[in-house]
């Protein structure tokens, strides 16, 4: 950190899959190593769904609290992998234990922790981070940068793919798609932690102001189009979505990014709501995670280094949900929506647990001028 400014560490495993090269699209070949309540693994996840490349990769998921991985050694903690059907796992800040309910535990390596896949492939960074892309015949990691994960998932696996006519990366969209990777990512994707992980009060006010302003220019956007690159979806829409599938539950809160929540802006709730009843992969990774985020919440305690604005007083409200309609999601699966009043909460208090969110159906306005290929509605959401 500089001037208390958060600034996140490069992925150190960059090789690429491509034919011809040291390595190559294999069905059975590589395996992916995920948490559900990682951003950057899970959009991984979507992009494997959608592509159909679930027969073709392998996948596990690792419980969602950190757990210490050499006791005794050091101090870290970090993923730690479980089978369904394993005692609850304790989070090391004492808030609780948590079941194992899908969990996909390594059947590759036998793992325990994530950070014992990085110690296999003779890692000195010490940076042991999700999603890991893992080469199961060299025995070592390929790739563990989501950006270029779901770019080899998109293009190198499409001979083996059941969906390979599906290009979240298209030639004709392709600078358009960069271009809005390169303000969303540091302003958005980053921007939460960069509000939750900064030390000084002008770093988070710099970080909250950005993230805002590019809130306000996704909103602006989604007035004139569907998708926020155009008229297709694309990658750039997997990378937002699963940012803003987390914000009104965890980063109001968590990351103290409590200005607006997401349900208020009506172009960016019907986008989530559009983007999450996609066919594919967007939903089953959301519905996966979403009984997972307060497990997150939960596992690690709130941060408190910097004082929200003052227009962000904390105060009673109904959580406005945006996703299945008349459902809400639980451990045990999908059961019928009660109203249920979610606290904001001072930010220096530990988060009760929220396990009932009222889920909206979208508006019909909504929905058949989507199907039509127009954009969002302003004020089709209440």
């Amino acid at each position: 950190m500089s001037n208390g400014e958060f600034k996140r560490k490069e992925s150190q495993f960059r090789n690429h899959i491509m034919r011809g090269g040291e390595y190559e699209p294999e069905a059975g070949r590589y395996h992916l190593y995920v948490s559900l309540a990682c951003p950057w693994a899970s959009r991984c996840v979507a992009v494997l769904h959608m592509k159909g490349l679930q027969d073709v990769i392998g996948l596990s998921v690792t419980h969602p609290t950190w757990q210490p991985t050499r006791p005794g050694q050091d101090e870290h903690t970090g993923w730690a992998f479980a089978a369904p059907g394993d005692s609850p796992l304790a989070s090391p800040t004492g808030h609780g234990s948590f079941p194992c309910d899908g969990c996909i535990p390594d059947s590759v390596n036998g793992a325990k922790f994530v950070r014992d896949l990085y110690d296999k492939a003779g890692d000195t960074f010490g940076k042991y981070t999700v999603p890991v892309l893992w080469d199961k015949k060299k025995g070592t990691i390929v790739n563990n940068e989501s950006s270029e994960i779901i770019r080899m998932l998109n293009s190198e696996f499409n001979e083996l793919s059941t969906n390979p006519s599906l290009d979240l990366y298209p030639k004709d969209l392709q600078a358009t798609i960069d271009e809005v990777n390169s303000w969303v990512y540091p302003q958005i994707n980053n921007g939460v932690y960069r509000c939750g992980f900064a030390t000084s009060q002008e770093a988070y006010d710099t970080a909250f102001d950005e993230l805002f302003s590019a809130l306000d220019r996704c909103e602006s956007i989604l007035e004139r189009q569907r998708y926020i690159a155009g008229d297709r979806l694309t990658e750039a829409d997997i990378r937002l979505f699963h940012t803003l599938i987390r914000f009104d539950e965890v980063y109001v809160v968590y990351f103290k990014t409590n200005r607006r929540f997401i349900h208020e802006y009506p172009n960016l709730r019907g986008y989530v709501q559009d983007l999450y009843q996609t066919p594919g992969g967007t939903r089953p990774a959301a519905a996966c995670l979403i009984s997972r985020l307060t497990v997150c919440l939960r596992s690690r305690p709130v941060r408190a280094a910097c004082r929200p604005p003052p227009a962000s007083c904390p105060r009673i409200r109904r959580a406005l949900w945006m996703l299945n309609p008349c459902r809400r999601l639980t451990a045990a699966g999908l059961c019928p929506a009660r109203p249920a009043c979610c606290r904001r909460v001072c930010l220096c208090q530990h988060v009760p647990h929220q396990d009932a969110l009222l889920l909206l159906p979208p508006p019909p306005e909504l929905l058949r001028h989507r199907a039509q290929g127009g954009g969002a509605l302003v004020g089709a959401a209440a």
